[in-house]
């Protein structure tokens, strides 16, 4: 696996992108995986498996202690490491696998472009979102600009960390068209009994799409430390 991309974003948050060219079998015979993972990964189809393999080869490189793998799920499904004290964000699309890691609640997403996100634009976006979007003549740079804004959804429900979030409705942008590209000022998720507000960072890159989000009171303000490998 290839490091493509590292940014460092404050002394707190950090994220990695990695591009895999790494086939199934090769990862499977490393010595790196317990009987209960092999037994997991055996059940999967190949590119869930491949991406799986992929993925938690990278954790493995970075967080791994003594053959003892802290990598375990919530009650809601999230992803967390018992044996640090950080959170993080595990993402991965196509070749693609990265991750973002700090000491407050993180959300990441990465997404390559694809056109099945077309297909279900009415499904996460409101009026005003999609009003924003088809501002956009331009095929190609409407997909960026449509998988920078599901990407973005994504980072915040997974930042948010609960199940029963309604993207279209309770995810909302405020974003606006400018010089052939969206611009994602803030965000918001609506509670039932409150509003929490997300800071993102994001960058449209040749293949993918990543996005980052933090709730809005912590410091992600440092986008001029982008390191592409």
């Amino acid at each position: 696996m290839k490091l493509i991309q590292q940014q460092k974003i404050s002394e707190q948050l950090e994220f990695l992108i990695y591009e895999n060219n790494q086939s199934s079998d090769y990862f499977m015979n490393l010595d790196i995986w317990s009987l209960s993972e092999i037994e997991y990964i055996k059940k999967l189809y190949p590119k869930r498996q491949l991406e799986y393999l992929a993925s938690r080869f990278m954790l493995k490189q970075r967080f791994i202690i003594n053959d003892d793998w802290p990598l375990v799920k919530n009650e809601f499904g999230k992803l967390y490491l018992t044996n640090y004290p950080i959170e993080f964000s595990l993402s991965h699309s196509d070749r693609y696998t990265g991750y973002a890691f700090g000491d407050h609640e993180v959300g990441f997403d990465l997404q390559v472009y694809q056109n099945k996100v077309l297909r279900i634009l009415q499904k996460f976006l409101n009026e005003a979102e999609l009003e924003i979007l088809n501002q956009i003549q331009d095929l190609e740079n409407f997909l960026k600009n449509a998988t920078l804004l599901w990407s973005a959804k994504e980072a915040i429900y997974k930042s948010f960390g609960k199940k029963g979030v309604a993207f279209k409705h309770q995810i909302l942008l405020n974003c606006y068209y400018e010089n052939k590209s969206i611009t994602i000022s803030s965000a918001q998720l609506i509670l039932s009994d409150k509003s929490l507000k997300y800071k993102l960072l994001y960058g449209l890159e040749a293949s993918y799409v990543w996005a980052i989000a933090t709730m809005d009171e912590h410091d992600c303000s440092n986008l001029d430390r982008v390191v592409v490998l």
